[in-house]
């Protein structure tokens, strides 16, 4: 897998592979063409990188996985935020479910089962997903039929 600037999304016909946004989500399926007035939408969008496939073994849903999920320290996590996977203590005790909201009764008990670094799913914001959302309205705004 490939991060390209938005200028360098293979434009040379189908695409062999698929293309996604930062945020993990598919932009162009295999096989679509991209021309020069998506990109220019991408732009518009906000829409700076995005990531090819390059390689048939490349897997699209760890890929989402990884985009969609940040680690941070125990400490520093935000009540609110969500855990991205199951944490358990030293004995093996399940201490939080994966999508699970981190409460202060939870945070607390991370800190006390001093588990140091926690994985918690990343906002909208952070995934960038407002960029995409702009870009498929743009597009479906704006795309002529006839030339995309």
């Amino acid at each position: 897998m490939k991060r390209l600037a938005i200028d360098d999304i293979p434009r040379d016909g189908p695409l062999r592979r698929p293309v996604y946004h930062e945020g993990g989500l598919l932009l162009f399926d295999k096989g679509e063409e991209v021309t020069a007035r998506l990109v220019d939408l991408l732009r518009v969008a906000g829409v700076s990188h995005v990531f090819h496939f390059d390689k048939l073994l490349d897997n699209p849903d760890k890929f989402l996985e990884r985009q969609s999920r940040r680690e941070v320290p125990t400490a520093s996590v935000t009540l609110g935020d969500v855990s991205a996977a199951p944490l358990f203590d030293r004995e093996g005790r399940l201490l939080v479910n994966a999508g699970q909201e981190i409460t202060a009764k939870v945070l607390a008990n991370l800190l006390k089962a001093r588990v140091e670094k926690t994985w918690v799913n990343k906002t909208d914001d952070e995934r960038g997903l407002p960029q995409l959302d702009r870009f498929r309205e743009l597009r479906r705004l704006y795309a002529d039929p006839a030339t995309d």
